[in-house]
């Protein structure tokens, strides 16, 4: 999948940006499934990638809590959303570190993988 969504045909990624939008959550918590999301952050449009994040802004019914928050304190989540930033524009990293101001610092000082977020949040207050 991951050299798919670097190097196949455009009918075939869009199949697969279609899949992963759907999934992209329950696939950035897997050890597998995160790497595939991680390549889809490099490789995608700027588009797809506020597609997800305007998904990850929603609130899981289940926990009361924003995806985009759940994958921050993931073990593999966090890396997918570092890739997000990374190597997104500076209006959707605006928009990420936005969200990340909302939280609060102390829930991801003592999270074993929210220390980027974390760090994000000290560095530019």
């Amino acid at each position: 999948m991951q050299h798919l969504l670097k190097n196949g045909p455009d009918h075939v990624r869009q199949i697969l940006y279609i899949i992963l939008e759907k999934n992209f959550v329950s696939f950035s918590m897997t050890k597998c499934g995160s790497h595939v999301t991680e390549k889809a952050m490099i490789y995608s449009s700027n588009q797809f990638k506020f597609s997800i994040f305007q998904r990850l802004k929603q609130v899981n019914a289940f926990t009361g809590d924003f995806f985009f928050f759940q994958l921050m304190d993931d073990k593999f989540g966090n890396y997918v959303l570092q890739k997000l930033f990374e190597n997104s524009d500076s209006k959707l990293q605006n928009e990420i570190f936005n969200l990340v101001q909302k939280s609060d610092i102390y829930r991801w000082k003592q999270s074993k993988y929210g220390f980027f977020f974390c760090l994000l949040k000290l560095i530019f207050k």
